[in-house]
């Protein structure tokens, strides 16, 4: 107690004396410069002498103003940029927090709670962790420890009692409910029917995505959501029941997709971010046989044509659905000469024109208002 009274004096007292007096000095030899420089002006004389001693009187009763005014206004502003009252008392109190990660967790996920006292008032405090009131076990002065989140809908309070040296009792509490929000990511670029995958997003191609939130009570048409592409807000701003958005794919090869939702009054209930790929368009080649249909392995780099003729599908993986179904450039080339298929463009027939041959085939399709939504390839055909 002793160490902290002497700990304010020194501030409230020394610290306030000695910027109180550099800033009187400062203030009284400009106001001298000025006087002087006035009565160099007015009188041609300069100050001191017996021509300026009316003067001389009227800066003494300068000097006790500026002193007095100076006081009453410096030492009020230094003690409240230093927290404390008119008696050296601090009024300013750094509140203690707890810090939740993830801030809004999951049914049954882990998570971390950190005591944030940076300002150090919990010095030599003991920490005693209680949810709903229990005591949770092992966590005893422990700054930081780690729990469940409970089920969904539930309210679980964790409280952090402090008592200070001087028996002095703090309790920051936080309430956990956990809640679920999905973020359904649809791709529109297309990929063929028997693909195992999903479908990825490209450069410039559309993205729908659907928020799910369960265990809040409030309807989703009644939450106000936020979407984000890395730092852009879609569609300029928060949108009232809108879980739903569609928006095109960025430059680079990953973005970042987040959302906040809150409710009517601006609270937020919950956050979610997915860092989300950006592939490039590719191309492969398919035999199509007239008894099995498709083949789902798709060509390697070379063609053997065994039969007499053929029907070779072109099939663009992750490319824009509108360029598939609408391409600006579909072109087939065989030995460097260019076809234009008529109906389906991505299906070409061959046949054999005599006994032995071996040619490039290649296709490419390709958007000519956003060039890199496209995609080219070629095998090489022999028989």
């Amino acid at each position: 107690m002793i160490l902290r009274i002497c700990a304010l004096l020194y501030k409230s007292v020394l610290y306030n004396l000695l910027s109180f007096f550099t800033i009187l000095f400062y203030l009284d030899y400009t106001m001298l410069l000025i006087f002087n420089k006035c009565c160099v002006i007015l009188l041609d004389y300069p100050l001191g002498g017996s021509k300026t001693a009316g003067w001389s009187v009227i800066i003494v009763v300068m000097r006790i103003c500026l002193f007095t005014l100076l006081a009453l206004v410096w030492f009020p502003i230094v003690s409240f940029a230093q927290g404390l009252d008119a008696f050296g008392n601090e009024f300013i109190n750094v509140q203690t927090k707890l810090e939740v990660r993830p801030s809004y967790p999951n049914p049954g996920q882990v998570v971390q709670i950190t005591l944030d006292d940076y300002a150090g008032g919990s010095f030599g405090s003991a920490i005693n962790w209680f949810s709903n009131g229990e005591p949770i076990p092992n966590t005893n002065n422990q700054r930081n420890i780690s729990i469940f989140a409970g089920g969904l809908g539930s309210e679980t309070i964790i409280s952090a009692v402090l008592t200070n040296p001087d028996g002095r009792v703090e309790t920051i509490t936080h309430t956990l409910r956990p809640l679920y929000l999905d973020i359904i990511i649809e791709p529109q670029t297309h990929v063929p029917d028997f693909y195992v995958g999903r479908a990825l997003p490209s450069f410039n191609s559309t993205i729908v995505a659907t928020a799910l939130l369960a265990g809040i009570p409030d309807r989703p048409a009644d939450l106000v959501y936020t979407w984000r592409v890395e730092r852009e807000v879609l569609e300029g701003g928060a949108l009232r029941g809108q879980n739903k958005i569609s928006f095109t794919v960025p430059r680079g090869r990953s973005f970042v997709l987040s959302l906040e939702v809150a409710d009517a009054t601006g609270a937020v209930v919950a956050r979610r971010s997915l860092s989300l790929p950006s592939v490039d368009p590719q191309l492969r080649f398919y035999e199509v046989n007239d008894l099995y249909g498709v083949s789902q392995i798709p060509i390697s780099s070379s063609y053997r044509l065994v039969a007499n003729s053929v029907s070779i599908l072109a099939v663009p993986y992750n490319l824009d659905s509108q360029v598939f179904n609408n391409p600006d450039l579909s072109v087939w080339e065989v030995s460097g000469t260019e076809y234009q298929i008529p109906g389906n463009p991505y299906l070409i027939n061959l046949s054999k024109t005599g006994d032995t041959a071996l040619f490039d085939l290649s296709f490419h399709v390709r958007s000519l208002s956003s060039f890199l939504q496209g995609a080219e390839d070629s095998i090489r055909v022999s028989y």
